[in-house]
């Protein structure tokens, strides 16, 4: 069994280093030394077991660089090429369409050579199309690694290596076969049936769990950044999770026999086909079977060689599969339950082991506290492997996770299997299937008020925002590998414990202090292509603007940040204008922190809508409306900020607010999207500063950020919230303009977020 994982592990070495480093001429060439040092090998060693392990290891090492380099030619490059030419296709709807930001996208595979497509259009309007639907399509092919400016692996991830953005309309060209898509449609049946079993409020997260389809839970986004705050965020996604918890139901209602062992693993092979076979899943079906099949196969079950093995099972037909959060996420959790956890639960139950413990506590105490030491084992390891990897992909890590897991993910294992049998009783008899969906609505409502609760906790996360918060992550998890390397024992993970408590105060009370010892600083926050401005002054906050589309919504990168710095409100919430990328992340930023204030420039026609929808989030939060129609002054902390109303009308990038943030001799100017010919007219009417921060307008558009402006307020730096686009923004001009003028420029697709301060 470990010659196997040996070589799994080796392949999937030589993919690792393909993907996500070398790649081309550098994959053949380190291939073909991996191969002439295992011949040499072969010659110079003696022939035992160590010279067999390095010949499998070098062997299979290049083998995976070698298959990496060949499913290119195979399958990469003839997409490839595809790109940016136009062409008319058939194709078979794999899904429904989805709605985006900006239109929607329908997952496709091509009537001729079932290559997988993404079709997507800019229009709102989402055409009626079901799976199975065969349509002809007309419009240009782009590569799926491409967003915009920036390479991205995440479809490539997912299998899929081209999108065809959609020049016409959808026209029907055949007879649906659904057949060929039953997992969708059966997705689609039991979502049915929980809407009709179970109560509305379980609604939401149990279809979330069962079927992958987030669309009803998303519309809570006060409830989906608590689960993401405390640490719990696993239970929403369809993962590894769910595959074990629906074979272990199936082997605790009917026994572990041969054949309950193999409906365990054919449930558990429809469960993963049914949510697209994403990686998580998938390793997880693979590691269940592998459990599954070994009784009755007559061999041992071996953890380290079945997770190696779904490991090249997943790489084998698409080895950019390494590039999914959620494989790579959990892989490491997988790797500390099999690594970690067992010696942490027998040090954490050890001691109840002892005769006196055994005599004095009574039977029910005792299998309580195993369960619970060994669920906190399970969770603490698993999080000690994740924590660094997740900081860096989702900006935090959560120090409430250990007790919010053992608390609400049990109650979670049982709403899954309850919400999953009230579907099927309901297909049979729909007044059964209410019942127990009733009861899976107990389950459901005790995870959303935990949830809830666990989330107004004065301290749940720490913010990867400043190097010392990363110092402390590595750290946390790094000293518990340590332990775990040196064998140690109970105390020697308590004084683990203990030594990453108390770093953890010293880091939250520096960057407490670090806040009130500042009369001002301005951030400019990262979130893609859009704008979100965080000024903090004594502890008090002004944001100015929260929109974009980063990796995370705008509304929780701003949260992050003032968590991090020890901020739990913000005075004042400034939005320049109305436009998406300068304001969808409102709602999201008022689920995660109170706002006290929101100042606001008169909507034009066209931004009614919007501009509706923030008064009502102000006024279901308690927040008071500020109209800007003439200058206005607000003090907060040490600073001020000072919001000039719009100078034009035509438009709504004319219909900006600029806002001065000022503290001492210190000024940063913040002009939104002032088009250049009203920045002329801005300073004309009101006398501006000399500057230390200009944040430039537009995004550095050729349009704004004007030789007159820079000449009028004189900046020393520029910052430009930018992220991947395809205005060309920010424009040479404006780089050239800014660098002339001897005015240092940040970039926060370049340098991430861009932090100014005055002390």
């Amino acid at each position: 069994m470990r010659i196997l994982m040996t070589a799994a592990f080796s392949f999937a070495a030589g993919c690792v280093l393909y993907v996500l480093g070398i790649g081309g001429i550098w994959c053949a060439v380190i291939g073909a030394f991996l191969l002439l040092c295992a011949a040499g090998f072969r010659f110079l060693l003696k022939k035992n077991l160590l010279r067999k392990r390095l010949l499998l290891i070098l062997i299979c090492w290049a083998a995976g660089l070698f298959w990496c380099g060949g499913y290119d030619l195979l399958f990469l490059k003839p997409a490839e090429r595809l790109h940016e030419t136009a062409d008319t296709i058939l194709i078979y709807a794999a899904d429904y369409p989805q709605a985006g930001t900006y239109g929607w996208t329908l997952d496709a595979r091509t009537a001729e050579g079932n290559r997988r497509i993404a079709v997507y259009d800019y229009e709102p309007e989402i055409p009626e199309v079901s799976p199975g639907d065969l349509l002809e399509v007309t419009g240009t092919y782009y590569r799926a690694d491409r967003y915009r400016d920036e390479r991205t692996l995440t479809d490539y991830a997912d299998g899929c290596f081209l999108r065809f953005r959609l020049n016409g309309e959808l026209a029907f060209a055949g007879e649906a076969a659904p057949g060929r898509f039953w997992t969708v449609y059966l997705a689609d049946w039991i979502k049915t049936m929980l809407q009709k079993t179970l109560p509305e409020r379980a609604q939401p997260l149990l279809i979330a769990m069962l079927t992958g389809d987030r669309t009803l839970l998303w519309q809570d986004e006060a409830l989906t950044g608590a689960f993401a705050e405390i640490g719990i965020s696993h239970m929403l996604a369809v993962s590894g999770m769910h595959v074990s918890i629906l074979a272990g139901f199936i082997l605790l209602l009917f026994g572990k026999r041969r054949w309950s062992a193999v409906l365990a693993a054919a449930l558990s092979l429809g469960f993963a086909a049914m949510t697209g076979f994403s990686p998580s899943v998938t390793r997880a079906f693979v590691m269940q079977v592998f459990v599954l099949m070994a009784p009755i196969l007559n061999r041992e079950s071996d953890a380290p060689t079945s997770l190696a093995f779904a490991l090249g099972i997943l790489l084998f037909p698409n080895p950019y599969a390494l590039a999914s959060i959620g494989l790579q996420l959990s892989f490491l959790a997988t790797a500390g339950l099999i690594w970690l956890a067992p010696q942490l639960r027998e040090a954490l139950i050890h001691p109840l082991e002892k005769k006196r413990i055994r005599r004095e506590m009574p039977r029910f105490a005792r299998v309580l506290l195993h369960f619970v030491l060994t669920s906190l084992a399970a969770t603490v390891s698993a999080l000690v492997m994740t924590a660094p990897l997740a900081a860096w992909y989702f900006g935090s890590a959560s120090v409430i996770a250990p007790l919010a897991n053992l608390l609400i993910v049990p109650a979670g294992e049982a709403a899954f299997c309850l919400g999953g049998g009230a579907a099927v009783l309901g297909g049979i008899w729909l007044p059964a299937g209410k019942f127990l969906g009733s009861i899976a609505g107990f389950c459901t409502e005790y995870i959303l008020r935990m949830t809830m609760w666990f989330a107004s906790a004065p301290i749940t996360a720490v913010y990867a925002e400043n190097l010392l918060t990363w110092v402390w992550i590595i750290f946390s998890s790094a000293v518990f590998v340590f332990v775990r390397i040196a064998r140690g024992d109970l105390r020697s993970y308590g004084r683990a414990a203990a030594a990453v408590t108390v770093t953890m105060c010293a880091v939250l009370m520096f960057s407490a202090l670090e806040s009130r010892g500042e009369k001002l600083s301005v951030a400019v926050l990262d979130v893609g292509q859009g704008q979100c401005v965080a000024a903090v002054s004594d502890s008090a906050a002004v944001i100015c603007d929260c929109g974009g589309n980063g990796f995370e919504n705008p509304g929780d990168t701003a949260a992050d940040y003032l968590h991090s710095r020890g901020i739990t409100r913000v005075s004042l919430l400034v939005l320049t204008h109305f436009h998406d990328d300068h304001a969808n992340g409102v709602s999201q930023l008022f689920a995660r922190v109170p706002v006290e204030a929101v100042a606001l420039p008169m909507p034009a026609a066209e931004d009614a809508e919007r501009a509706g929808e923030i008064l009502q989030l102000a006024n279901d939060h308690g927040c008071g409306v500020l109209w800007i129609t003439e200058r206005t002054r607000i003090t907060f902390g040490e600073a001020r900020a000072e919001i000039l109303p719009p100078i034009g009308e035509e438009d709504e990038n004319e219909r900006c607010l600029t806002v001065v943030l000022s503290a001492g001799e210190y000024d940063a100017v913040i002009t939104g999207d002032l088009p250049g010919s009203l920045e002329m007219q801005l300073t004309a009417a009101y006398d501006l500063p000399d500057a230390e921060l200009l944040v430039a307008g537009h995004h550095g558009s050729v349009s704004s950020t004007t030789q007159e402006l820079l000449e009028t307020i004189t900046p020393e730096a520029a910052a430009i919230s930018v992220g991947a686009n395809g205005y060309g923004q920010p424009a040479e001009v404006i780089l050239r303009r800014l660098q002339s003028a001897g005015i240092a420029v940040y970039r926060t697709d370049e340098d991430g977020t861009v932090t100014f301060r005055m002390r």
